[in-house]
């Protein structure tokens, strides 16, 4: 039986820069519009549409590269974490609305409220 080749295809729209930074992460909001890039310990929040940066958050303390960014399911929120902390950003504010950290220990909990189905979840991680 012959199967044919899946071909893909993509096209660059856009080739973008910030302060001549590597980027060291990056994500998508759920629905597209925003496209979130980490450059070290700056985050950037792109108009998908426009190609066009609409803010940059600082980490705070900004001692660290980002390593992971999450956007909340139905909020506006985005999640980050460096080596030591783990930042939630309000994007409606564009200011952190929850920072933990905890220098002297290897492992983190986060906690989600989650009122539609109205259940909290735990994510318990090790950082190695």
């Amino acid at each position: 039986m012959f199967l044919p080749e899946k071909v893909i295809n993509w096209e660059c729209f856009f080739v973008g820069s910030y302060r001549l930074e590597t980027p060291s992460m990056a994500t998508y909001s759920k629905g597209g519009s925003i496209f979130v890039i980490a450059y070290g310990s700056i985050i950037t929040l792109w108009d998908s549409r426009l190609n066009v940066i609409d803010y940059s958050l600082p980490l705070i303390p900004n001692d660290g590269t980002v390593k992971h960014l999450a956007f909340t399911n139905d909020l506006p929120f985005l999640v980050t974490t460096t080596e030591r902390h783990l930042s939630v950003f309000n994007l409606l504010t564009c200011t952190i609305h929850h920072l933990a950290v905890d220098p002297k220990n290897s492992s983190s909990v986060v906690a989600c409220n989650n009122e539609r189905l109205g259940e909290v979840t735990f994510q318990l991680q090790f950082i190695m």
